[in-house]
Order: C-alpha cells, then structure tokens, then sequence
C-alpha cells in the first residue's frame, strides 16, 4: 500500500457517527486522495463463517466513505452522510482468523447532496477480502434535524455494553417452503448507541446482519448446511428506522444452486412501509 500521512483534521467530527458505532483508528490518507483506516473484527454471528462478516464490512466501509466525503466537501461542518445504497463482495471464500484489517476507500462520485465511493478490506497480510461500492445521500444538520424532529429523544442513556457487540436476534422465525419472515421487535435507543446523537436509528449495517441472519435461516431450511458464507449483497436503504418503531423481515428464495448456494430476496417493514431490501448470495460451508 502507497505512503500515507495521518490526517490533522479530524474528519470524525465532520460526520453524525459516533463511537460505539464509528470504531474505526489511525486515519490517514494517501497522495492520491483515498483515506484509510484501521479497524479490529468486533462482531461476527456464530452462522457466517469469517474471518468478517459481510454486513460488518459494509458497516466500517459505509463510515470511512462518508469521512472521505466530508473530506472532500466544500462545507467543513457537519453533514448526515446516510448510506442508501452498498455492493458488497466477498473476493474468496477461505475461512480463517484474522483480527485486525486495513480499509480504504476512494471517491467515485460527489455533489453537493449525494456522493459513491468504492472500497477495500485487507487483512493482516493485504489480501482483499471484501470490496465493496457505497452510496450516499448528504443532508445538512438542520434539514435532517427539522425532517425528524418527531423522532428526537433527549437524555439517552449510555450502556456498559456496546449493542453492536451484543446485538438482538432475529425472533418468530417462520420458513414455509420458499418463503421466510421473522421480527426484530421494537427499536430501543440503546441498540443505536452513536447513530445519531438524539436520533437513535437502527443503522443500516445492522439490518443487513439481519438480512444474514434471515438468509442463513432460509438456507438451513433449503440445503440442510448450518454455516454460510455471504457471497455478495446489494442493500438499498430506504428510510432509516428510528426508537420506538416495530421492525419486520420477509424473504423469497430467488434461486438454488449445485454447490449449496442460494440467492434470497428480502425486505425490511415498519409497518406496511418498506424500510430497506437486499438481494444475497449465500453459500453453506
């Protein structure tokens, strides 16, 4: 990887993530404008095999992308950088242990209220593991304050133990032949720690481990195999789900292949609204 320089301007506080959820270290950037970051594997369900899951990686990817937009804004304050859309994939489908890996992201496209940046997993030993294509919708502070002002909650308690280490399961899982639904419940504002400050919202990254969870249930019932690997996923985000709200999941079987390889369609719902949908490709190992 190129010489880098780490950053004098903190582009964490240019952007709404905050830590539990923003775990991301020793920021840099390179000569050909690409920012980097290291981040340590803190999450990965018992039933996707690693060494990380597919959903975390769009997590960390999805956060340095909106740091290098905020980097590259003419207007250096504070924006919402809300993720809509990621293409993720996974390079290979070696399982191994690996703790600590590399991101970087690169600019794809920009304007004053969207922006694209394209990124890459490396891990201990600078393989590629995941790349991975994110989309933005940019949102000033007021506009996104005075949007959701119904969904403020002031005086949130911090928890001892962070939700995105311990996370809440999918519940009533129900499989009838090719089609799968399952609840999340209510949304609390402890499993949104540092997404957003007094506008808790489920962050998309989360409901993408859920989509897996659901996938990895629809593959079991169609294949028999236990473990899966994420192969690919493309998420479309399209609203956030905020505290207080009730969130659902149904998915579809699309295709079933030779090598124990499915690909599922699902949605997310508040209600009858669709908050967010994925189609994955999933293989059992």
């Amino acid at each position: 990887m190129m010489e880098t320089n780490v950053l004098e301007l903190s582009l964490q506080d240019l952007i709404m993530v905050t830590k539990p959820y923003n775990i991301l270290e020793d920021i840099k950037t390179d000569e050909e404008g690409n920012v980097i970051a290291s981040v340590k594997n803190e999450y990965l369900m018992k039933q996707e095999s690693g060494p990380m899951q597919c959903s975390e990686f769009g997590r960390h990817a999805a956060i340095l992308g909106s740091m290098l937009l905020a980097k590259n804004n003419t207007r250096q304050e504070k924006h919402y950088y809300l993720a809509i859309k990621a293409d993720l994939t996974r390079n290979h489908l070696e399982v191994y242990e690996n703790e600590e890996f590399t991101i970087k992201v690169s600019p794809i496209s920009q304007t004053k209220r969207a922006g694209s940046v394209y990124g890459e997993l490396f891990d201990s030993n600078d393989n590629v593991l995941f790349t991975a294509e994110v989309g933005y919708m940019v949102l000033n502070r007021t506009t996104f304050q005075r949007l959701n002002a119904n969904n403020k909650i002031e005086n949130i308690l911090s928890q001892e133990i962070s939700p995105y280490k311990v996370r809440k399961r999918l519940r009533n899982v129900f499989v009838d032949e090719n089609k799968i639904s399952a609840t999340y419940g209510v949304v609390n504002s402890s499993e949104c720690e540092g997404h957003f400050e007094n506008y808790p919202c489920l962050p998309v990254a989360i409901v993408g481990g859920l989509f897996g969870d659901l996938a990895v249930n629809l593959l079991e019932h169609v294949t028999g195999c236990h473990q899966m690997i994420d192969k690919s996923a493309v998420i479309n985000a399209k609203r956030l789900a905020f505290a207080g709200e009730f969130v659902h999941f149904e998915g579809k079987l699309l295709e079933q292949k030779e090598d124990n390889t499915i690909v599922m369609f699902a949605q997310a719902f508040v209600g009858d609204e669709v908050i967010a949908d994925v189609t994955t490709e999933v293989v059992g190992v």
